[in-house]
């Protein structure tokens, strides 16, 4: 009794006083590491410490090198959890559900029968979405592996439950979360953490939309992320996230087409560039610019439009990278878009307003590119907390990486 006694005290505690979890976000053009504190009962995430770097995606090698050399930046305690957020070229979330069957139904599930599930549920899955994942990423489905998975909902004969021992059901519902890498990509992950450790792996574009479903009663909508050099859609339907497409347009595009458009360097386009954002241009000036810039904006209207169509849905947030125009969040910019298209921009604000979570960021170097930060952490503290699934799920995850394509029996 005193054992869990202590227990309880030491769970209240840390409740309490929030979990720290260290976020390694790298994405199309920034390497990010992020420490912080979270109290999911109080709603409540602090900056700690954040260190940041420009990178090119495309160098592997050099991308981890420099996450390596951020991660030691940045204090952070041992067994944290720790949230990798990795840009869509390198990663693909799946969200899915699979259904398993009992034979004997009038019986209590116990430890045995949800190992039985959970091992059949994940291995189904598993089969059916690797191929889809191959295709995203560009690799041979061998080359395919389950960097992370973990369980979202449990549904015994379609009743949601947070644990299924103890009762009767035939039909049991596994809502997953999937996250798929190369081969390549996931020795790199773990020469960053050890296997055995806490640990949330998602690409970026299934984090923020997973989480935008707090903020709106629409069923579907999609999520923009512009970066660098290109797009990503993703795309909320039937309650679950996936990546949708990309289409080549980001910062690049306006910066190639100031230059082209006033004759100057790229030095000199990105100068100007940031003096308009600032506004420490005349009124004059400001208006010939946006007239400018106006043609290269269509452009992305276009990609936005075409994709919203094909998905049928009305309602588009949209993540930038980088800092646009203000003239993009205008009322009559906004009537570019089809008449029943909703445009919202996603921010920290968001996050603060809409989510109703307290952030502290004051710590945080680049307030701009922390939503994507906020929402892994909130995703971490607000995931199933059964830990009986939880440890399935892990020993499924290992089994499921070392098979290398060829079932195993999973029964221990």
């Amino acid at each position: 009794m005193l054992g869990l006694k202590n227990f309880v005290e030491k769970k209240r505690a840390l409740l309490e006083s929030g979990e720290v979890i260290q976020v390694i976000e790298i994405a199309d053009t920034y390497i990010a590491v992020v420490s912080a504190k979270a109290n999911s009962e109080k709603k409540k995430i602090i900056i700690l410490d954040e260190k940041r770097e420009e990178n090119n995606i495309d160098n592997i090698e050099e991308t981890f090198q420099k996450t390596v050399a951020l991660m030691k930046e940045v204090d952070c305690e041992d067994g944290i959890t720790i949230a990798i957020n990795l840009d869509a070229k390198l990663a693909n979330t799946i969200h899915s559900s699979v259904s398993v069957v009992r034979p004997h139904p009038n019986e209590e599930i116990n430890e045995s029968d949800l190992r039985n599930v959970v091992s059949e549920a994940m291995w189904r899955a598993y089969d059916r979405e690797r191929p889809r994942a191959a295709e995203k990423l560009d690799a041979n489905e061998l080359d395919i592996v389950l960097a992370d998975a973990r369980v979202k909902n449990i549904l015994l004969d379609d009743h949601r439950v947070s644990s299924p021992l103890g009762f009767k059901a035939r039909k049991v519902k596994l809502e997953l979360v999937q996250t798929f890498t190369t081969r390549n990509i996931f020795e790199k992950i773990k020469e960053l953490i050890p296997f055995e450790q806490e640990r949330c792996v998602e690409e970026i574009g299934s984090v923020m939309t997973e989480i935008l479903k707090r903020t709106t009663s629409e069923q579907e909508y999609l999520v923009a992320i512009l970066m660098n050099k290109r797009t990503d859609i993703f795309i909320m339907k039937k309650g679950k996230g996936a990546y949708l497409d990309s289409f080549h347009w980001g910062r690049t595009n306006l910066i190639g087409s100031i230059m082209k458009n006033l004759s100057l360097s790229k030095s000199v386009a990105e100068r100007l560039y940031h003096i308009v954002l600032d506004k420490e241009a005349s009124r004059g000036f400001l208006t010939k610019f946006e007239k400018l810039i106006t043609a290269e904006l269509q452009i992305m209207i276009n990609g936005l439009v075409a994709h919203a169509g094909k998905a049928e849905s009305r309602l588009m947030f949209v993540y930038p990278f980088f800092e646009l125009p203000e003239i993009v969040w205008t009322d009559r910019f906004k009537k570019r878009f089809p008449e029943k298209a909703t445009l919202r921009q996603i921010s920290t604000k968001t996050a603060k307003d809409e989510l109703g979570l307290e952030i502290n960021d004051k710590n945080s170097n680049n307030k701009r590119q922390l939503f994507s930060v906020i929402a892994s952490i909130a995703g971490c503290i607000d995931g199933t907390k059964n830990e009986a699934v939880a440890r399935i799920v892990k020993r499924n995850v290992h089994w499921l990486i070392s098979a290398k394509g060829k079932k195993k029996s999973l029964d221990m």
